[in-house]
């Protein structure tokens, strides 16, 4: 009997459940996992983590899968161990060993290696690792590179927010990264190996953030089973308007979503009497109905020009219809 209240919580509830994702498993496991105990109609997640990473790991559901490529994830925060003196051809320690050199601490300093981290914050480039879902020719490069085919890859310019050094034993180096979305942590890793002239690969990571999502969101997998055999994972099941918490909001009344709903545009006049928030053109914001989230749309009008705007200048354009 819980086993089939547990499937119609997962076929009926749209959100984001965020599970702490155990190392030795691959993200698409997850969602078996998930997929298994739930039944929701569509799942997936947003940000893969390879097996050898642990730590914040979205899963969409639903009638949230529909806002993916709505959710702020332009900023990762990962805090992980990198090893000086080896190179792997998959910049991670589950790689074959390229080569190998003595990492002397009286010249790899502790301050050389704060400097050569140092370096890497900003704006840089990097050449996505063949060991990766990068698609050339519409095929994953790790196709290609698990039968040993090398490809040239075009360098990304990638953001390194912050990245600090958080431990020395060498050869270990235990750091906390804040990345734009699209980094390559393992990429890093050997980057920082390069500058220092002994190579290096990532042998640990964790991510403990992932845009609006933390670990203070996430339930680990045995967590999930236990919640899930209660019925009570519902509760851990982020509703789509908190998973899109950082976008402004505008409230409308029932005739307007029903006009919404039947694909109308937005105009000046539609948004007489609504409380508008600070917005900018170009903006995105969740459009509500009685705190429901009816759609998402691009502000036209910003907050300060709505009162000296004709009435019929569109105010709004739909991006997405949810209800």
């Amino acid at each position: 009997m819980k086993r089939d209240n547990v499937s119609s919580v997962g076929t009926s509830v749209g959100g984001v459940l965020v599970i702490d994702k155990p190392t030795g498993i691959s993200s698409y496991d997850v969602i078996r996992v998930v997929k298994k105990r739930l039944s929701p109609k569509k799942v997936g997640h947003t940000g893969t983590l390879d097996p050898l990473a642990s730590g914040v790991l979205p899963i969409v559901m639903n009638g949230a899968t529909r806002i993916i490529p709505f959710l702020d994830e332009s900023e990762k925060r990962y805090e992980g161990t990198l090893r000086l003196g080896m190179a792997t051809d998959s910049d991670d320690s589950t790689g074959r060993v390229l080569s190998e050199k003595t990492v002397d601490g009286c010249v790899i300093t502790d301050d050389r290696i704060t400097m050569a981290f140092n370096g890497f914050v900003g704006r840089i480039k990097q050449v996505p690792p063949m060991f990766s879902a990068v698609k050339r020719h519409g095929k994953p490069l790790y196709e290609l590179a698990r039968r040993g085919i090398v490809v040239e890859r075009r360098p990304r310019e990638i953001e390194i927010f912050s990245l600090e050094v958080t431990h020395i034993d060498l050869p270990l180096v235990d750091f906390r990264v804040s990345c734009s979305r699209g980094t390559y942590v393992r990429t890093l890793c050997r980057q920082i190996g390069d500058a220092l002239d002994v190579g290096a690969h990532l042998s640990r990571l964790r991510r403990v953030r992932s845009g609006p999502f933390s670990l203070h969101h996430a339930v680990t997998l045995p967590e999930f089973e236990r919640l899930t055999e209660l019925s009570e994972i519902d509760r851990r099941i982020m509703p789509i308007r908190e998973a899109l918490g950082g976008m402004p909001e505008i409230e409308i009344d029932a005739d307007l979503k029903n006009r919404i709903r039947r694909g109308f545009p937005i105009y000046r006049k539609d948004l007489e009497g609504a409380r508008i928030p600070r917005i900018e053109r170009e903006q995105r914001v969740k459009i509500l109905h009685s705190g429901e989230i009816v759609a998402i749309a691009r502000v036209q009008l910003a907050d300060r020009e709505l009162k000296r705007s004709a009435m019929e200048t569109r105010a709004l354009s739909l991006l997405r219809v949810l209800a």
